[in-house]
């Protein structure tokens, strides 16, 4: 077992964690580093340099095994929640996003649902879990991972925030966004363009449920921003349109239900939701290869998702750094869907600026050893998500 000197920070955010289960996470980090990928047998190869000793491919292998053969996996995927909470979280709102990435390896479907915070216009994930199924998500298991976050968080003592959740078409429903009211949390979530919705009118529920482009049109002939729906003859929310002005999508208008009492920021909040398609992409495409992650069990893909996020974490935190001290190259690009219109964006996102740091100064588990506890000290401004602009 490799000895960790001074850890005495990283046990604050693992205090269940033994010395040796850090050691083994802290090596995997650094292979797939090196490697830039999540193939076990690539990051076995690279252990040797990595530690300085001479190791055969099987031997390191197995060691790396050593790390998911574990009934106590729970205490990692909190610690690195403790930890992207104490370095990102201190502003006095905290804008949460939610979406499932899945792909296939062999004839079993990972399907990772996840909850992350949104600063400076980046996603970092906090609490996932591998659905081990295909498909959507239900509310049970929705709220059981808002209810986890909730809990973690208590352990951080980093006071809770007044917390914003944004979510796309499939994360919608009464018992689910009821159970957010119940919490607390303010949420906007998009509805399907062909739903047909119950309004409160005037002091009762209308006798008929209307169509979203009936709603629309009265929006607009009556010059209001929002209506009310009712959802199960119970729950009222607002129910509000808005331009769509993604260079991504063909839909024209966005339909949204949310309980925000200002229903621009509400606006501009989902908006962002496709920063967690950036996070994704980065994480299989783009940076460490996640789609190449060769282990079964879903308590094994959410401890490499959890080590995974380690890495993009610090990498993110460099890439703020280097933003915030040097000038940006930006790229401009055509609108694609609106004629005449250009938009620019950095050359390199944060998160490539980061990992291009990470790369030149780790070599050694030594030098990813002293930067992870750089990381952990790490602590970011406070400030208003909503209101960044060009980050990525």
């Amino acid at each position: 077992m490799i000895e960790l000197n001074n850890s005495e920070e990283i046990q604050k955010i693992f205090p269940e964690v033994g010395q040796k289960k850090l050691s083994q996470l802290l090596i995997l980090c650094t292979c797939m580093l090196a490697t830039q990928s999540t193939n076990l047998k690539k990051c076995a190869q690279r252990m040797s340099k990595i530690l300085g000793v001479n190791l055969k491919n099987e031997t390191a292998y197995s060691r790396l095994l050593r790390y998911f053969q574990t009934g106590n996996g729970i205490y990692i995927l909190r610690g690195i929640c403790l930890l992207v909470i104490s370095t990102l979280c201190r502003s006095e709102n905290c804008y949460l996003l939610l979406d499932r990435t899945n792909w296939q390896f062999g004839k079993r479907k990972i399907n990772i649902l996840v909850i992350g915070l949104l600063y400076k216009d980046v996603f970092i994930p906090l609490v996932w879990k591998d659905l081990e199924k295909k498909g959507n998500s239900n509310t049970k298991e929705r709220l059981d991972l808002i209810d986890q976050l909730l809990s973690w968080w208590e352990l951080s003592k980093i006071e809770l925030p007044q917390l914003y959740l944004a979510g796309d078409r499939e994360f919608i429903g009464y018992l689910w966004l009821r159970g957010l009211e119940k919490r607390g949390i303010k949420f906007v979530m998009r509805i399907r363009a062909n739903s047909k919705i119950e309004l409160w009118y005037r002091g009762k529920i209308k006798d008929r449920k209307l169509g979203l482009k009936i709603i629309r049109r009265y929006l607009g002939w009556a010059k209001i921003e929002n209506v009310e729906a009712v959802l199960a003859s119970d729950y009222i929310v607002k129910l509000a349109v808005f331009d769509n002005d993604s260079t991504r999508c063909k839909a024209d208008y966005i339909y949204i239900m949310t309980n925000m009492e200002d229903i621009v920021q509400a606006s501009i909040f989902y908006r962002k939701r496709y920063k967690i398609e950036v996070c994704f992409k980065h994480l299989k495409s783009s940076g460490f290869n996640l789609e190449s992650l060769q282990v079964e069990g879903g308590h094994k893909v959410d401890l490499m998702f959890g080590a995974l996020n380690v890495l993009y974490l610090m990498a993110i935190q460099n890439g703020i750094v280097h933003f915030e001290k040097e000038t940006q190259l930006l790229k401009t690009f055509k609108h694609s869907r609106v004629k005449k219109f250009n938009y620019q964006t950095p050359a390199k996102s944060i998160f490539n600026q980061g990992c291009d740091i990470l790369f030149e100064k780790i070599f050694t588990f030594e030098e990813f050893y002293l930067e992870f506890n750089k990381s952990i000290q790490w602590i970011a401004q406070k400030l208003n998500p909503l209101l960044s602009r060009n980050y990525t």
